[in-house]
């Protein structure tokens, strides 16, 4: 009676360990998840910044040289080459 007891209580405590290795296991795999989607969601900023920035350094100098061509322009034609 004494050893059927003792192995209760082994299977018990088997048991509370393998659901607490269980219960463990599954908090790591979410705090992986949750860190894999917050390590994508810079890596998508960052990768947003990379194809974003180039473009606006050579779109930004166009912008630059038309409103001088245009300012240049509007100063040295003549008044009476002007339309309107």
């Amino acid at each position: 009676e004494l050893q059927q007891a003792q192995q209760a209580g082994q299977n018990r405590l088997k048991a509370s360990i393998a659901e607490l290795e269980r219960t463990r296991d599954q908090e790591t795999q979410k705090i992986d998840r949750q860190l894999n989607l917050k390590i994508e969601g810079m890596r998508a900023v960052y990768k947003a910044f990379v194809v974003g920035i180039p473009p606006l350094l050579p779109l930004g100098l166009g912008i630059i040289v038309l409103i001088r061509r245009l300012t240049f322009e509007r100063v040295s034609v003549p008044p009476d080459r002007k339309a309107g």
